[in-house]
C-alpha cells in the first residue's frame, strides 16, 4: 500500500452525483480503521502519511462528514496509525506500529477536541519486532480498559487502563496472528489467523485478559482471513473473510460470543470475478445486517453491500464500481448510515476514501473522477449459505510465558498533518 504525502493535490472534472451518498477523500491511500463515537455523534479515522519521514495519521468529522481536526505523530522513522476507538466520554485512542520505537508499537490518547492526552511506547523484550507490524495491529476500549492486539509472532495481548498504566500481558502458546478485537462487560474476543495467515481463528478472553474461556477455529481450512475488519452485536461476534477453495465468494462469519459456536455463515457469489474478499459486517441499531465484500473483475473494482433484516430477509443490494482503486479496509455503521474507509483514484493519483451510504439504499449515480468514473448502482450479488466448514476448538492455547514488555513513556513528537478533504455527494 503506498503512503500520501501531506497536503493534498486538487483534481479536475469531478461531476454528477451520488443523490444521498457521499464520498470524502484526501490525498493517497493510507486509512486503516474507523470509529463510530455515538455520544459526540463523531467520527474518527485512523491511517499514516509520508513527506519524507512517516507519520501517523488522525482525522475527526461531523455527522455530515465535515473535517474537524487532523493530528500525527512522529517517530523519528516509519510510522504507521492503526486501529482507534473511544470511551463513553469522547475520548479516542489510536494504535499503530513505529520502527523508531524501542518495540515498535505505541498508543495514544486524544480528547474529543484533538489535544494529546498521553502516548505510550509498546515492546516486548523476547521478541522485540513484535509490534512493529504494518499490517496487523489493532486496539479497542471495553469496560474501562484498553485492549491492544499485536498481532504478530504468537498473538501477544496488552492490556491497559484509560490512563496508559499497563494492567497485563499475556501470549498464545503457539503461533497465531490476532489482528482485530471487540469487546464487552463479558470478555474479549480476538480474532486472525492460524500461524500460516490462512484459515481463521477466534478466541475469547477473560475481562482482565488473565485466561482464555474458548477458542474456534475452521478445521476444515475452508475459509481465508484477509485481515478484515470484525465488529459485534450484543450476542455475537461479526468476521468476515473469504472462501479459500473459490475467489469470486467472500465469507461472514456470525459467532455466538458465550460459547463460540458458529451461528450463522453465509457467502457472497460475484461468478467471474478475479478474486473476492469479505471486509465488512455489521449490525445497525434496528438489528439490519450489513455485509461489505470486495470484488475485482477484469480490473475494475467494486464494493458491494447488501442489507438484510435482523430474520435474513434481503431489503436491497448496491454495487460502487470504480475504475480505479476502491478497495475498503474497515466498515461502521449508525442509525442513518454505513461507513466504509477505503481508497479511489482518478486514474493518475491514490486517495484516501472515506464513504458514507444511506441505510434505505436509497442512493444511485455517477461521478467523473478525473479520467475515472465511478458509479453507484443496483448489485447482482448472491447471498447464500457457506457449507464445508469444520468449526471446532482451537489448536493454540492462551496462556503461554507471559511476555515481559517495555511499556513506557514514548519519545513520538506531536505533528499537524495539513491534509485537506473534500466531499462529492
Amino acid at each position: 500500500m503506498a503512503p500520501f504525502p501531506l497536503g493534498f493535490l486538487a483534481i479536475s472534472g469531478a461531476s454528477g452525483g451520488f443523490g444521498g451518498a457521499v464520498l470524502t477523500y484526501a490525498l493517497g491511500d493510507g486509512l486503516f480503521d474507523i470509529h463510530y463515537d455515538s455520544a459526540n455523534s463523531r467520527f474518527y479515522v485512523s491511517g499514516y502519511s509520508a513527506a519524507g519521514t512517516s507519520e501517523t495519521r488522525l482525522s475527526a468529522f461531523n455527522a455530515s462528514m465535515v473535517n474537524q481536526w487532523n493530528k500525527g505523530l512522529l517517530s523519528g522513522s516509519t510510522t504507521y496509525g492503526r486501529g482507534v476507538s473511544g470511551d463513553s466520554s469522547g475520548n479516542v485512542y489510536q494504535s499503530g506500529a513505529a520502527s523508531g520505537l524501542s518495540g515498535g508499537g505505541y498508543l495514544a490518547k486524544y480528547n474529543s477536541s484533538g489535544t494529546l492526552q498521553w502516548q505510550r511506547a509498546i515492546g516486548s523484550t523476547s521478541y522485540p519486532n513484535v509490534q512493529y507490524s504494518t499490517t496487523i495491529s489493532n486496539s479497542y476500549v471495553a469496560s474501562g480498559s484498553i485492549y491492544y492486539a499485536a498481532g504478530y509472532f504468537y498473538g501477544p495481548i496488552s492490556v491497559s487502563d484509560l490512563n496508559g498504566n499497563q494492567v497485563s500481558a499475556k501470549t498464545f502458546s503457539s503461533h497465531v496472528y490476532i489482528d482485530q478485537g471487540v469487546g464487552d462487560s463479558n470478555g474479549h474476543y480476538l480474532n486472525g489467523a492460524d500461524a500460516f495467515g490462512q484459515y481463521p481463528v477466534i478466541a475469547k478472553l477473560s475481562s482482565n485478559g488473565s485466561s482464555m474461556l474458548w477458542g474456534k477455529e475452521d478445521a476444515a481450512n475452508s475459509t481465508y482471513n484477509a485481515s478484515s475488519s470484525s465488529n459485534q452485536t450484543s450476542t455475537s461476534v461479526l468476521m468476515p473473510c473469504r472462501n479459500r477453495n473459490s475467489v469470486n465468494e467472500a465469507v461472514f462469519l456470525r459467532i455466538t460470543k458465550s460459547n463460540g459456536s458458529l451461528d450463522k455463515a453465509e457467502k457472497m457469489v460475484a461468478p467471474g470475478t478475479d478474486y473476492w474478499y469479505g471486509r465488512g459486517y455489521a449490525q445497525d441499531p434496528s438489528g439490519n445486517y450489513y455485509y461489505v465484500g470486495y470484488e475485482n473483475k477484469s480490473g475494475a473494482r467494486a464494493i458491494h453491500i447488501v442489507k438484510t433484516s435482523s430474520g435474513g430477509t434481503v431489503l436491497w443490494k448496491r454495487k460502487i464500481t470504480s475504475t480505479g482503486g476502491n478497495s475498503p479496509k474497515s466498515v461502521t455503521v449508525d442509525s442513518s448510515n454505513i461507513y466504509i474507509v477505503s481508497d479511489v483514484s482518478d486514474g493518475s493519483t491514490n486517495y484516501s476514501a472515506i464513504w458514507s451510504y444511506p441505510t434505505d439504499g436509497s442512493a444511485s449515480g455517477t461521478v467523473n473522477f478525473g479520467t475515472k468514473t465511478i458509479t453507484i448502482e443496483p448489485s447482482s450479488v448472491v447471498l447464500a449459505n457457506h457449507t464445508g466448514m469444520n468449526w471446532s476448538n482451537m489448536s493454540a492455547s492462551y496462556g503461554g510465558t507471559p511476555i515481559s514488555w517495555n511499556y513506557s513513556t514514548s519519545t513520538m513528537t506531536q505533528s499537524t498533518p495539513s491534509t485537506t478533504w473534500n466531499k462529492v455527494e
